[in-house]
C-alpha cells in the first residue's frame, strides 16, 4: 500500500573556504557566479562554498559521498574542478528524491551582493 503522506527529509549543508590574497588570479565563484572583482576562494576546486553546502545538504540525506571522494576524484584525477558537476553528481545521488525547499544563508562582507 502506497503511503498518502509525503515522506520530508531535511538536509543541512555547510562550507567554508577561506580567500586568497588580493593578488591572486582566481576569481570568486558563488553559486556558479563568477565575481571578477574578487580574489578566489582557497581550495583545489573552483571553491564555490554555495555549491558545495548544497552537494552537504544532499549528502546527508543520500549519505553519497560527493564531496568527500567524487568530488576529489574528479578534481584530482580528472582536473575537473567546477562545482556545478559536483553539484549535478549530487543531485544524480537523490534518485526519485525530490527537492521541495531549499535556503541559503551567505555571511560574508564581500563580494557585495544586491
Amino acid at each position: 500500500m502506497k503511503n498518502k503522506h509525503p515522506i520530508y527529509r531535511t538536509g543541512i549543508g555547510q562550507d567554508s573556504h577561506r580567500f586568497l590574497s588580493n593578488d591572486s588570479t582566481k576569481s570568486c565563484i558563488l553559486a556558479g557566479i563568477i565575481f571578477d572583482d574578487m580574489p578566489g576562494l582557497a581550495a583545489d576546486s573552483d571553491g564555490d562554498v554555495i555549491f558545495h553546502a548544497i552537494c552537504n545538504a544532499i549528502t546527508s540525506i543520500t549519505h553519497a559521498p560527493i564531496l568527500a571522494s567524487l568530488a576529489q576524484d574528479l578534481c584530482k584525477n580528472q582536473g575537473i574542478t567546477d562545482s556545478k558537476i559536483y553539484l549535478e553528481k549530487a543531485f544524480e545521488s537523490l534518485g526519485s528524491q525530490q527537492i521541495q525547499h531549499l535556503s541559503i544563508t551567505i555571511e560574508a562582507q564581500r563580494p557585495r551582493m544586491q
